[in-house]
């Protein structure tokens, strides 16, 4: 891999019942940051916290296990995207990187996380609607939002991509990918107007014979049809963790 920084993160999820309202989640998940399954925003939200890991694939692998082992909430659905539906709710995909924010690279790399994030959402791999809807609607999810903690940049402009595990592979990947190399990826990546499916490609491809987390992207996501690897915040995420197909 080309990195050597951890990478972690603590994406997040909304229970609904039947009629899509918003449930709250058992009072006795904790709020603690250092287990695997927290809450926030008053129960009304939960967020996983798989231990950090070097490669991607192997990240979105831990997330697929505490998905598997979630207690058996009494919810029609758990749902991802950018917010809760009828509430005043972030769900937000943050990415940890185990880098420092400061010296000059600090504002270069903010850039081209944001450039990332703006083409997944102009080609709905982050959904763009909502998305859009989350910045115009509160404080979160706005550009450049980074976060010092413990010596790492959390970055935190990314709705939540639990919604289907290619999507959260890619986007784990491409925030991976623009952190080691902002300077390339603001050169090589378009404004979010002229972005395009096989720009991204491309893009990833630079990195492919170095990293085995872009080669898969590359061999195995970019294989696919165009509609897998775009977001559906609306359905239910649970059966699509069930195994991964790259």
């Amino acid at each position: 891999m080309l990195n050597k920084f951890l990478i972690g993160c603590d994406p997040e999820f909304a229970g609904l019942d039947a009629t899509g309202n918003t449930l709250r989640f058992a009072a006795g998940i904790p709020h603690e940051t250092d287990r695997e399954l927290g809450s926030d925003h008053g129960g009304y939200v939960a967020e996983l916290h798989p231990t950090p890991h070097h490669g991607t694939y192997m990240l979105v692998k831990k997330l697929q296990r505490i998905i598997q082992s979630l207690p058996a909430f009494q919810v029609a659905k758990l749902r991802a995207g950018a917010f809760i539906p009828g509430r005043p709710i972030s769900l937000g995909g943050h990415i940890h990187l185990d880098i420092p924010h400061v010296g000059e690279e600090r504002r270069l790399r903010a850039d081209a996380l944001d450039l990332v994030t703006q083409n997944l959402e102009a080609l709905d791999i982050l959904p763009k609607r909502e998305s859009e809807q989350r910045r115009a609607n509160g404080d979160y999810g706005y550009l450049g939002d980074i976060r010092t903690d413990k010596g790492r940049t959390e970055y935190r402009t990314m709705a939540s991509w639990l919604d289907r595990p290619e999507v959260a592979m890619l986007c784990l990947t491409a925030a991976k990918l623009a952190a080691f190399d902002p300077i390339n990826t603001c050169n090589d990546l378009k404004t979010p107007a002229a972005a395009s499916f096989l720009i991204l490609k491309h893009w990833f491809e630079r990195y492919r014979a170095h990293d085995c987390n872009a080669k898969r992207v590359v061999d195995k996501l970019f294989q696919k049809p165009q509609r897998e690897l775009q977001s559906t915040p609306g359905e239910d995420f649970r059966d699509k963790w069930r195994q991964l197909a790259f």
